[in-house]
């Protein structure tokens, strides 16, 4: 009787059929898993860079402004900016208009508005959190600041996680010193 069941047991050891299908069943969720994980983390890279690409063409074209741009302009730039990021989630934008104080040796902000659900810019803003970030100005040199923010969500969770994707861009005016902002009460700053 022994010996059948080592006959048994030699036989089933040795026999090949149905392998691969029991191969396939392991690991399909496995290839499945890293085609999906692979989707999903080049979607979050070309978020990313998409938004980097979409701030930098609005700062461009604020920076290309000759004349006094108004809240309407710069909301139209915020939409812009959302349709060329591509976003699946809101946007949101600020944008200031800075200068060195000579004077009191730091940063002025000559005006800043903010579209979406960001605030405008504050002093303090400048003095706290940007002014590590901001290159040096020269005296009587004005530079723009663009900050964009779009919230990432993943289409699926394999590992990725929902983020806000902020940028920080800083550009001189180019064609002009400055560029101004019309408020709505009709002044220039």
């Amino acid at each position: 009787m022994s010996f059948s069941i080592r006959k048994l047991i030699a036989g089933f050891a040795g026999d090949r059929r149905g392998s691969i299908s029991v191969e396939a069943l392991l690991i399909l969720p496995i290839v499945l898993w890293a085609y999906i994980a692979g989707f999903v983390f080049y979607d979050a890279f070309r978020a990313q860079n998409t938004n980097i690409k979409a701030a930098y063409v609005v700062a461009d074209l604020l920076a290309r402004a000759t004349d006094p741009v108004d809240a309407e302009y710069l909301e139209g730039l915020g939409d812009l900016y959302a349709m060329l990021s591509q976003a699946r989630s809101p946007t949101a934008m600020r944008v200031a208009s800075i200068d060195w104080d000579i004077t009191n040796e730091r940063y002025r902000l000559r005006w800043s508005y903010g579209t979406g659900e960001l605030p405008a810019f504050t002093t303090a803003d400048l003095d706290q959190r940007l002014s590590g970030r901001i290159t040096d100005l020269s005296a009587g040199e004005t530079a723009l600041i663009v900050e964009s923010v779009l919230d990432y969500r993943p289409l699926l969770n394999v590992g990725v996680p929902a983020r806000q994707m902020v940028n920080f861009i800083q550009m001189r005016p180019r064609f002009v010193p400055q560029i101004l902002f019309e408020g709505a009460d009709g002044q220039t700053s």
